[in-house]
C-alpha cells in the first residue's frame, strides 16, 4: 500500500519495510534513491538520437535503477541485487518492431529553461541471431526421437550480447515487457519472455 508517497509491504515479522515512490508520469513511479548524472559522451551520443539537438539546452540529468511501470517491476543493471534476483533484459518497441536490450540505467532528462522532462531507459541493445535453438545440441534430442526441438521452443530467442553499438535512449513508455537471461557463453544468450500481467488485463 501507499502511504504518504511510500510504498510500505508488512513483512511475516510485523515490520514494515518502506520504499520511496515518486511519480514520473501517469502509471509510472521512480522507486528508492537516484542521484545526479553526468552527461557524458556515450549519453549525449544516445539522447542525440532519440532527440536530435537536445544536448545544446542547459539539462538536469537524474538517473535510478527501479521503476514500477504497468504493475511491473523494472530493474537495470546497476542495481545491486540484479544479479542474484531479477532480469534487466526487457524487449521494447521502436516503430513496428520489437528489439531486446539490457537496461543500463533510467534517466530522467529535465530541459531547465522548457520546463520539459524526458523519461529514458538507456540500454544496450541485444542482437537476434535468427532461428530459435535449443540449450542441448539436436543430435542429443535425436537419439530420444526427437526431431526438431527448435519447433519445440519458439520462445527462447537468442542473442549476442556485445556493446559495440553504444548505449540507446529508450522512452520508458515504450517498454514492452521483461525477459528471462540464460547465458551461454561469454557473448551468447537465449532470452524468454514471461507473462506481464497488463497485457492481460
Amino acid at each position: 500500500m501507499l502511504q504518504n508517497g511510500n510504498l510500505c509491504i508488512k513483512l511475516l515479522n510485523g515490520f514494515y519495510f518502506r520504499s520511496k515512490w515518486v511519480q514520473l508520469f501517469p502509471g509510472c513511479f521512480q522507486v528508492g534513491s537516484c542521484k545526479r548524472a553526468v552527461l557524458t559522451s556515450a549519453i549525449s551520443q544516445a539522447l542525440e538520437k532519440a532527440i536530435p539537438r537536445i544536448t545544446s539546452f542547459p539539462l538536469r540529468l537524474t538517473k535510478y535503477n527501479k521503476i514500477y511501470f504497468r504493475n511491473e517491476f523494472y530493474f537495470t543493471s546497476e542495481s545491486r541485487r540484479v544479479h542474484r534476483r531479477v532480469s534487466y533484459i526487457v524487449r521494447f518497441r521502436e516503430g513496428n518492431s520489437l528489439r531486446i536490450a539490457e537496461i543500463q540505467h533510467f534517466l530522467q532528462v529535465q530541459l531547465l529553461k522548457e520546463g520539459l522532462v524526458h523519461h529514458f531507459a538507456l540500454v544496450y541493445e541485444l542482437t537476434q541471431t535468427g532461428q530459435p535453438f535449443p540449450l542441448i545440441s539436436q543430435d542429443h534430442w535425436t537419439k530420444h526421437g526427437i526431431h526438431d526441438v527448435a519447433r519445440m521452443v519458439p520462445h527462447m530467442l537468442p542473442v549476442i550480447t556485445s556493446r559495440s553499438s553504444g548505449l540507446t535512449a529508450v522512452p520508458i513508455v515504450a517498454l514492452e515487457e521483461k525477459m528471462v537471461f540464460m547465458k551461454r557463453s561469454d557473448n551468447k544468450a537465449l532470452v524468454v519472455p514471461f507473462p506481464a500481467p497488463w497485457l492481460h488485463d
